[in-house]
């Protein structure tokens, strides 16, 4: 056995050197399709499917709070103390506060303002992952009058702290409070996210003492046999003691517990998911692709076959040449397409969105390549069945009886013209889902946000709060100074500030009618809460429907006053005129002064949500976001800084941009992940084309001799050509029919992807059917140029 695989091999090895162009087509289409597939598993495999960096992650989980509506919502301290005290099912449960804070730091390498989360003191040991250097907190830190203590990241170890291990110990000057570091976070660990500084939470602080601020996210470590059903319902037991005890601030509350790492990446499954069953459509198409090659290879060897069987060959023998002819394409296209696949993922390094995690490091792992290797190994076995058995099926009688004008049989024909239906149903439903996704994406570019974005430029100004502290008129005057000196630039159309800006959203509080107080505090009417300065409207381009925005006169020590949007009226007071009215935001009433539009606060696909403009100069920010409106956006970005460092030397500018720029990254996803279909799909229907060119190819050369007659007997070209289109017609029409209908079929999967667009867009199936026919045609015109030229005189010659 092992010999005869060795002369199989050798065989097929000479017969690949007389003639290259098969084997070099076929691993060329079979390396396309595993190194789509490659790089998308690679991009799954690392974003998605790679374990979390922590110890055991798989016996982590989230810990979240169900409200009374039934949304999830993150847990206020004392929920997370009563959960952490309680129960048992938890070996270890740790808690950090969901927005990190801007702290100032000063020093010799100058003022800089780095993000600290406050977090419970065993969050490290939690997650399995002690610091680098040093420890993290003990139980004296954590509480009311602790000494402050402060854990760096590895980066900011080496940057601002020279890589020095001696810094452990020392002090580092955080708004002006000396903390003592007492450790260094390991390389690489960065959670939450963004994180420089961890400062331990403070149990009776103001903050972890109020049960109504949901503002701590919990994640706990499962005991050794605890399943995560059991202690879901331990801690289910725990909140509705909670809320029994606590109705004002939590009643009809609960939890849930949920995976860590269905937390962190569940929301990309289903697109990842889309994509990578792109590109096993796509290897799917190519291996149909190499399918085809093969047999017409067989076809075009059947007299050498023949005469092998007449010599004493089996099938077995025969068909075993033809799949070890085949392992040796499949293994060239396997070696190409990992290399395809180095090359695709640094195309997608490059252009892929820039809030997809942990993109940066995807790499071809191990498991990906042996699935790589598998897939050509597999692929290579599959394609070549057929054409094996044909050629195990041919006998010299056959073969002489075909004569020397033909190329193939008719069974052979039907074979290779149903792999070609295949590729282009497969073609057709790569299409429509390209074209759905392109659809949803141009109109979703082409979303109105309630204001003008062109000629906007913004950048996030942050104070030193130890000499700015929220709330303080220092603070307050600041920003009027600023925006006084920006204004006067000449470039300078308009200048805001606000503590948020779209497309990033704000922070939600809850209201009410001053007139009609709710029964609870729960019952709040919930919206997001903006604090802007005078011309933030104006500035923005947001219109104002009726009263006036906010001036600058609306100041500290004024009457507290709100402007709300459009869709907040329409909730809080329906059908009537809510100007001049109150509503009550943290317990101080606010007079209603306007009303503006709607705006896209939460990016272009989100709805319009209510929301209420509180007036920055009555609640001053040591951190802010400015918008300057003018035509150059380079001049109002490089004025703006030297005013600010005029005015407050220490001040730290960030994430300096325009907003064009802020919305196309918003959609950058999408963008992405509609191109990526679309390149697929294009190379789908390239190889389809192919495919077709080859079955027509192959009917034109079947049926020369009858081409030949019917010309001599007076045929005109074009019933020729007509004849050639109608079996390309046929043939695809069939493909593309069953394509269309499985596009249909599964277009309620991609619904939930899309934008205003339905999943049985009329235009978009009209425009793949219309490429589908330029596929047809185009893979006639070499056929249809042979047929024309048919030598008819020999034709005759030879009936």
């Amino acid at each position: 056995m092992a010999g005869s695989l060795s002369s199989d091999l050798r065989f097929s090895l000479r017969t690949i050197r007389r003639r290259p162009g098969f084997a070099v087509t076929g691993a060329a289409v079979l390396a396309i399709g595993v190194g789509a597939v490659t790089a998308m598993l690679s991009v799954v495999y690392g974003v998605v499917l790679q374990p979390l960096p922590f110890q055991e992650p798989q016996r982590l989980v989230w810990v979240w709070a169900t409200t009374d509506t039934g949304s999830l919502n993150s847990l206020s301290a004392p929920d997370y103390y009563d959960y952490r005290d309680t129960c048992a099912g938890f070996a270890s449960l740790a808690a950090h506060r969901w927005r990190q804070e801007g702290v100032f730091v000063g020093g010799d390498a100058g003022p800089e303002r780095l993000m600290a989360s406050k977090v419970s003191g065993n969050l490290f040991a939690t997650l399995g992952v002690p610091p680098w250097l040093g420890r993290s907190f003990v139980p004296g830190e954590e509480e009311a009058g602790g000494p402050p203590a402060v854990v760096v990241s590895y980066t900011v170890w080496r940057r601002r702290l020279g890589a020095d291990p001696a810094a452990v110990g020392r002090s580092m000057v955080l708004d002006g409070q000396p903390f003592r570091i007492v450790g260094v976070a390991g390389p690489g660990f960065d959670y939450p996210e963004g994180t420089d500084l961890w400062v331990p939470m403070v149990r009776g602080g103001r903050e972890e003492s109020n049960r109504s601020d949901s503002a701590y996210r919990a994640v706990g470590r499962l005991a050794d046999g605890a399943s995560l059903e059991q202690v879901q319902a331990e801690v289910a037991a725990v909140a509705a003691n909670v809320a029994d005890a606590c109705p004002k601030a939590r009643s009809g509350w609960g939890v849930r517990l949920q995976p860590l790492q269905d937390v962190f990446f569940g929301g990309l499954e289903q697109p990842m998911l889309l994509l990578t069953g792109a590109t096993l459509v796509l290897l799917l198409i190519a291996c149909a692709n190499l399918s085809s090659l093969l047999l017409a290879r067989v076809l075009g060897r059947r007299g050498e076959l023949a005469v092998r069987r007449a010599l004493g060959a089996s099938p077995w023998s025969v068909a075993r040449q033809v799949l070890v002819e085949a392992l040796l394409v499949a293994a060239a296209g396997g070696v190409w397409g990992i290399g395809l696949a180095w090359a695709g993922l640094r195309v997608i390094k490059v252009l892929g969105p820039p809030g997809l995690p942990r993109l940066s490091s995807v790499g071809l792992d191990l498991p990906v390549l042996a699935g790589a290797v598998s897939a050509a190994a597999l692929g290579g076995v599959l394609v070549a069945l057929v054409p094996a058995l044909k050629a195990a099926s041919i006998g010299l009688a056959g073969a002489l009886k075909e004569g020397r004008r033909t190329t193939g049989s008719g069974s052979a024909l039907r074979i290779r013209t149903l792999l070609v239906a295949g590729q282009v149903a497969l073609s057709v439903v790569l299409l429509v889902t390209a074209g759905l996704l392109v659809r949803s994406s141009l109109r979703l570019q082409g979303v109105d946000p309630g204001f003008e974005p062109q000629g906007l430029v913004t950048l996030d100004l942050h104070l030193p709060p130890h000499r700015y502290p929220r709330g303080s008129g220092r603070a307050a005057e600041l920003v009027a100074g600023l925006l006084d000196d920006v204004r006067a630039m000449q470039e300078v159309k308009g200048a805001a500030a606000a503590d948020q800006m779209p497309p990033f959203g704000g922070s939600w509080s809850g209201i009410y009618r001053a007139d009609r107080p709710p029964a609870s505090m729960a019952d709040r009417f919930r919206a997001t809460r903006r604090f802007v300065s005078d011309g933030y409207f104006r500035t923005l381009g947001i219109a104002v429907l009726s009263g006036r925005g906010l001036e600058a006169a609306d100041r500290l020590g004024s009457p507290p006053v709100a402007v709300v949007s459009r869709a907040l009226a329409d909730r809080l007071f329906p059908g009537e005129d809510p100007v001049g009215r109150y509503i009550v935001y943290d317990a101080a009433e606010h007079r209603i002064v306007g009303v503006v539009a709607d705006v896209k606060d939460y990016g272009l696909g989100s709805s319009f949500r209510p929301v209420f403009y509180l007036s920055m100069g009555q609640y001053p920010h040591s951190a802010f976001r400015v918008a300057l409106r003018g035509p150059d956006a380079a001049a109002l970005a490089t004025g703006a800084r030297h005013v600010v460092r005029r005015l407050e030397r220490d001040a730290v500018i960030t994430r300096a941009g325009t907003m064009t720029g802020w919305l196309s990254d918003s959609l950058a996803g999408t963008r992405f992940a509609s191109g990526l279909l679309v390149v697929l799909s294009a190379i789908a229907m390239i190889l389809a084309a192919i495919g077709l060119f080859g079955v027509m190819a192959c009917q034109v050369a079947e049926r020369e001799r009858e081409i030949g007659i019917r010309m001599a007997l007076g045929a005109r070209p074009c019933h020729v050509v007509s004849w050639l289109l109608r079996r390309a017609a046929w043939i695809a029409g069939g493909g593309g029919l069953v394509g269309l209908l499985v596009s249909l079929a599964a277009g309620r999967l991609l619904a939930h992807l899309l934008f205003a667009t339905s999943a049985t867009d009329a235009a978009t199936y009209f425009a793949v059917a219309a490429a589908m026919g330029a596929v047809v045609f185009s893979s006639c015109l070499l056929p249809a140029r042979r047929a024309l030229h048919v030598d008819v005189a020999s034709v005759i010659k030879e009936a």
